[in-house]
């Protein structure tokens, strides 16, 4: 298998970050500079860990207006939709939902939140719009960014204002109810720049579902420069609008118990850090940040539920918030060895009075250090480990360790171990879920108190080969990985309880290809073939497609016109938890764009098409059928 994928072409391209000690020269090398996979800025071939970059022209040629689906230009990741509203992104499957077993960063900010764990990207404060760039680590990085980080971690960075001026207003109107906007300012005054944004963003959902959403946002960064050393930088969002909810059931009718119903959600998050360069390779940093987010849930049973047409009042409402802070310090101890070492506390708080009893705190403390050490010109090892606390598992170590081989100057070899831990998010913990209807109890799901972390081992063997002559770069992966102590409910029967029942083996083999045909023109393609060896007590074998691919090409044509077209294929799913078993599929999707001129202002206007050839086809559950969707997206700058 891995002579096949050593064939086939691939490259990265990444633009400029306002991450300390990066310039813009980093992001213009033919081999891109990450800086997720280990805190330290490196090449992609000297990172310890299989990485994908989206950079701002492929978010942008994508015309995707969800950031989920962007993950569908990596390999080895899991897209789909539980409702119109709730995406589902995981690697390599394992995942129901709620997508517990992904960290997902914000500028280093984790937006993964009690109580029940995973990501509610349809509330985050931010828009495709604001992102410049998306890191993604291919495999378990607890080492680098802790607990939760058990599949793989994405880091998302959003746009520097010091690099924006201006103002920018763009309107998306199309099928499915869908109305965007998006209005952005940057600018500067003396020592400080900023950026500020509104934003709102709507649809109708899946035909079947109620799952409307309608959602404003607005957010804010900015930047001071204390002196040449030193750097204040600043963010602020939030976010709040109405959700459709209620469960159709399998068969499409209502669920009397869950029925349709608007809920209201808010997401909000404050964020400061204090940035030191001290020169080359010695950098020191402190950050902290809040974030807060509540859905409020209060409705009716149907009367069709109970005796005499009774309806009682439910309250689903929950209210998680997280406060953090971190110190982190790299520093160069010789030309050869750089180290990176840090710590941080965090206090998470829930409240579900549904779901669990009263209110839960969680602290938590940690300490981390990674060094990297080139031993010779060829020879790179990287090694580090996260020391963890935590108040409901104790103490747990999530070390790892790579070993970089430069065959020579345009191909390297990586030999990767790493453990990784996640920890059982608060319901999974402390679940008191038990609808009181009257005098009647129904129990739905307990948790024991006494879970312990779920673990994973993971190997790997990945290849990068550069061919700068054809602007190709090839990245190829193998690995093989063990999960123990998994969390699951018994069932199928109710109430259920959590506990650590099960455990998988996951092994195969990925690849990535991107081609700079030409200045005009680039071409990016992905594979991933997944095993998942594990059917106990979740059907964790069929959690991820077997095989699937990508395929995304670019070109800027004369007169300012510009195309894209994705295809994107997948094998058989069916996600963990509610999910359904779903057919393989094919999509097309697509993108006509042409910058012009409108009154001496520059301006584009873009027609998207996904599912170009209106193949409909499920998502996560058969009701959620994904058809032929079009939009039209105009922006103006002012």
């Amino acid at each position: 298998m891995l002579r096949k994928i050593l064939f086939v072409p691939i490259v990265l391209n990444v633009s400029l970050s306002h991450a300390a000690g990066v310039t813009e020269n980093d992001f213009l090398a033919d081999m891109p500079v990450v800086l997720s996979a280990s805190r330290l800025n490196q090449p992609v071939d000297e990172a310890p860990s299989a990485m994908t970059v989206i950079d701002s022209q492929m978010i942008r040629a994508s015309g995707y207006r969800n950031i989920a689906d962007l993950f569908r230009l990596v390999p080895g990741f899991y897209v789909s939709y539980y409702n119109g509203h709730q995406p589902v992104v995981s690697y390599h499957g394992m995942s129901d939902q709620y997508s517990r077993r992904m960290q997902v960063l914000i500028d280093g900010r984790s937006v993964y939140m009690p109580p029940s764990g995973g990501v509610d990207w349809s509330s985050l404060p931010i828009t495709v719009e604001d992102i410049d760039r998306i890191e993604v680590i291919r495999g378990p990085s607890a080492a680098a960014h802790g607990a939760n980080s058990f599949l793989g971690v994405i880091s998302i960075i959003t746009r520097n204002p010091e690099l924006e001026h201006g103002a920018e207003v763009s309107v998306r109107r199309g099928m499915d109810g869908v109305g965007d906007g998006h209005l952005r300012y940057a600018g500067s005054s003396g020592k400080l720049d900023y950026r500020l944004v509104m934003g709102y963003r709507s649809d109708s959902g899946f035909a079947q579902v109620n799952d409307t959403q309608r959602i404003g946002l607005a957010n804010a960064s900015a930047d001071y420069a204390l002196d040449e050393a030193d750097m204040l930088r600043f963010a602020m969002g939030y976010s709040g609008g109405t959700e459709g909810l209620g469960n159709p059931g399998n068969a499409g009718t209502v669920d009397p118990a869950d029925p349709p119903r608007d809920s209201y959600v808010t997401s909000q998050y404050e964020q400061v850090k204090w940035e030191r360069n001290a020169d080359s390779g010695n950098d020191t940093s402190v950050l902290f940040y809040h974030e807060f987010q509540r859905l409020t849930d209060n409705y009716l049973t149907l009367p069709s539920l109970f005796p005499n047409s009774a309806v009682f009042p439910i309250d689903a409402g929950i209210t998680g918030q997280r406060y953090h802070l971190e110190y982190q310090q790299s520093y160069s101890v010789s030309p050869d060895f750089r180290n990176v070492w840090g710590g941080s506390v965090r206090l998470d708080q829930s409240v579900a009075p549904l779901y669990m009893v009263g209110q839960l705190s969680e602290p938590s403390q940690r300490v981390f250090w990674h060094g990297e050490w080139h031993v010779s010109r060829k020879f790179l090892v990287n090694a580090g480990a996260m020391l963890e606390h935590n108040t409901y598992t104790g103490k747990s170590l999530s070390p790892q360790a790579a070993f970089n081989y430069h065959l020579n100057r345009y191909n390297t070899l990586r030999l990767g171990f790493s453990n990784a831990v996640r920890n059982p998010v608060m319901f999974e913990q402390m679940a008191h879920l038990v609808y009181t209807l009257g005098s009647i109890t129904v129990p739905r799901f307990y948790g024991p108190g006494n879970l312990l972390p779920e673990r994973v081992q993971s190997r790997e063997i990945g290849y990068i080969s550069e061919l700068p002559s054809y602007g190709i770069v090839v990245d190829a992966r193998l690995y093989q990985d063990h999960f123990g102590d998994l969390i699951a409910t018994t069932g199928p029967a109710f109430p259920r309880t959590f506990g650590n029942f099960g455990s998988a083996d996951d092994h195969g083999a990925e690849m990535q290809v991107k081609w700079n045909f030409s200045a005009e023109t680039q071409l990016t393609a992905n594979f991933a073939h997944t095993i998942i060896a594990g059917d106990f007590p979740e059907t964790y074998n069929q959690s991820a497609p077997k095989n699937s691919m990508s395929l995304f090409a670019m070109h800027s044509f004369p007169s300012g016109f510009e195309g894209s077209f994705i295809y994107t294929r997948q094998g058989d799913v069916r996600a963990l938890g509610p999910g359904q078993l779903i057919a393989g599929y094919s999509r097309f999707d697509c993108r006509l764009a042409r910058s012009f001129m409108l009154e001496q202002k520059q301006a584009e206007i873009a027609f998207i098409v996904q599912n170009l050839m209106n193949t409909p086809y499920s998502e996560f559950r058969t009701l959620n059928v994904f058809d032929r969707q079009g939009y039209v997206t105009l922006s103006v700058g002012l």
